[in-house]
């Protein structure tokens, strides 16, 4: 069975703080926590969406049998068609 540290720490965001948080200079942010300890995480290594938002990890997209007889100049630009979600900087 994988173990936590294979896959990734389940997290939230602390959506409340930007509900309750008073006015002030800059707007409130939602930061990651851990559903796992409940504390405030630094930084997201890794999620359930990481490389899978809409076509996996590229190295193995390109293994795909639709892809054997496509022009390579095509084929190039396909890498760069797809969404990635990266954690916001802390």
């Amino acid at each position: 069975m994988p173990a936590l540290d294979d896959y990734y720490e389940p997290f939230d965001f602390d959506y409340q703080h930007l509900h309750n948080a008073p006015a002030g200079k800059h707007q409130p942010i939602a930061r990651p926590r851990s559903l796992i300890t409940g504390q405030r995480m630094k930084k997201i290594e890794n999620g359930p969406n990481w490389e899978e938002i809409l076509g996996g990890e590229f190295a193995k997209r390109s293994q795909d049998k639709n892809f054997d007889n496509i022009q390579k100049e095509i084929y190039g630009q396909f890498e760069h068609t797809f969404m990635m979600y990266l954690p916001a900087p802390v």
